[in-house]
């Protein structure tokens, strides 16, 4: 099991419920677009946390109005 510290100290895992949310992710075009740019970025954790601004990127990726805190998208 890997456990994971985040930026708010609480302890987090992946489960099902996230992996599930991280698949419709995929269905949306540009979200899918700047998620596949994270998988790439060094600051996306293995739980897909960003070690710049701390988001879950699979939920920011589908927000259009947000961007990249490093500008990668």
């Amino acid at each position: 099991m890997l456990v994971i510290k985040g930026r708010s100290n609480t302890v987090v895992e992946p489960d099902e419920k996230t992996l599930e949310y991280e698949k419709e992710n995929e269905d949306i075009p540009l979200a899918k677009q700047r998620y596949e740019i994270c998988k790439g970025c060094e600051h996306l954790t293995k739980l897909r946390f960003c070690d710049k601004c701390g988001c879950f990127m699979p939920l920011k990726v589908r927000i259009q109005s947000v961007s990249c805190p490093i500008q990668n998208w």
